[in-house]
């Protein structure tokens, strides 16, 4: 019963979070993808960043490599999963607007997915701090990448 009640609350205030940051987008005239790129993707990933960071301090490196990739399998697959099975009931096929953030932002999952296939086992499974840097390089793109597309800077 423990589990549930922690569960409930958890929902009860990430719907609260999420009404919050929809109302501050309007408010200030903010789009929802901006939103759910930004504040919602790093609010969401701040606490996966530190626990990472302070297991690989550690000495646990592999664990810590480990929770980087399974954290975001683990929403692709169940959390986008769960999601689309809750709207499809209320709305079958739910439908998704084919836009250019979405794309891009498909794209670059799997181009960094590929990115950590390839370039990993090149240097004999050993991380960089070149490849470290590199990785965040491409996130920075990515997001230059977002804001352009979505007509915030005009370059």
């Amino acid at each position: 019963m423990g589990i549930l009640t922690g569960v409930s609350w958890i929902y009860m205030i990430a719907n609260e979070l999420v009404n919050l940051l929809a109302a501050m987008g309007a408010v200030f005239g903010i789009s929802e993808s901006i939103l759910g790129l930004t504040v919602l993707a790093w609010g969401n990933s701040v606490g996966d960043a530190v626990s990472n960071i302070t297991m690989a301090r550690y000495g646990f490196p592999r664990m810590s490599i480990a929770a980087c990739l399974a954290a975001p399998l683990f929403n692709l697959a169940v959390s986008v999963g769960l999601s689309m099975i809750v709207n499809t009931l209320h709305q079958n096929p739910f439908p998704l607007e084919n836009s250019g953030t979405i794309t891009l932002s498909v794209a670059e999952i799997a181009l960094a997915g590929v990115l950590h296939l390839i370039v990993v086992p090149l240097q004999k499974w050993k991380i960089s701090k070149a490849y470290g840097i590199w990785c965040c390089v491409l996130y920075l793109i990515y997001g230059f990448a977002i804001v352009q597309d979505l007509g915030i800077i005009d370059v």
